[in-house]
Parts: structure tokens; C-alpha cells; sequence
């Protein structure tokens, strides 16, 4: 990697670092590169909705996956943006094929790869896997080129 992509990576992650949404939810960056990014997040009791079926069993809520998977997407976007402005969300489509179980999964792992970059948009792909590599679900996340006044 040349000096002005790892000067990039140093200051998306900085920039990521004060975000506050990404505090809140404690999602932290793993990887970032030109081409990939992984993000992920521990499984918390917080997250979760009870199955009140007897057995108390906890998954964690289908809402909370959507916010790793937009913060893995929008910053391998802003790798190939001009880091000036927002790059909003503009399409969410994900399938998820099992649930995170409280206690059983520890960590949501999303990885993002680019599929498309256009002018106006950028097309990332995306897996969800917990922490032993075990598929959960895939999508595929559309972000708008940068918005510098809102």
C-alpha cells in the first residue's frame, strides 16, 4: 500500500473513532483497506429481544445488524470518495439466514467488499458471520457520492 492510502486509512479510522453513533453501538473497526472493510460488535444482552416461549432464549434484534453492516459499507465508500462531506445510505437490501444467539455467538462480523464504483454511487457487498466464520446473512449496501452541505 502506497503512503497516501495508509494516510487515508489513518484518518478514516481516526474520523471513526468520534462518531457517536458508532460509540453508542460499540462497533469497532477490525479492518480497512481500498478494497475491504470489517467492522464488528459484541453480542450484548442489550441488543437482544427474549423468546418468551419458555426457554428465555435471547437473539439479538434484526435492527442492530443493519448498523454494523452501514458503517463496514459507508467507510470502504469513503475510501474512494474525496472525504469531504456525508456518503449517505441510499439502499439497504439484506438476508439474514440465522439469528445471533446471546451466549452462544459472541461478536457480528460484517465484511464488505466493493462490487461497483460509478459516478454518484458506490454498490458494497456484505457478509454477516459471527466470530467462527459461520455465514448469518449477505447484502448489499448503495451509497450516494458525498453530500457537502446538509
Amino acid at each position: 500500500m502506497n503512503e497516501e492510502v495508509l494516510d487515508r486509512i489513518d484518518r478514516l479510522k481516526k474520523d471513526y473513532s468520534l462518531q457517536p453513533c458508532g460509540r453508542k453501538h460499540a462497533v469497532s473497526v477490525d479492518e480497512l483497506s481500498e478494497s475491504s472493510a470489517v467492522f464488528s460488535k459484541a453480542v450484548e444482552s442489550g441488543d437482544c429481544v427474549i423468546d418468551f416461549d419458555g426457554s428465555q432464549k435471547m437473539a439479538v434484534q434484526g435492527g442492530v445488524i443493519p448498523i454494523v453492516a452501514d458503517f463496514a459499507g459507508v467507510y470502504l465508500a469513503r475510501m474512494h470518495s474525496s472525504g469531504r462531506g456525508i456518503t449517505p445510505l441510499t439502499h439497504l437490501d439484506e438476508r439474514y439466514f440465522r439469528p445471533f444467539i446471546f451466549g452462544v455467538d459472541q461478536r457480528i462480523v460484517v465484511k464488505a467488499s466493493v462490487l461497483e464504483i460509478t459516478v454518484g454511487r458506490y454498490v458494497i457487498s456484505v457478509t454477516v458471520e459471527n466470530e467462527k466464520g459461520e455465514l448469518k446473512g449477505r447484502g448489499q449496501l448503495r451509497f450516494a457520492q458525498e453530500f457537502r452541505n446538509f
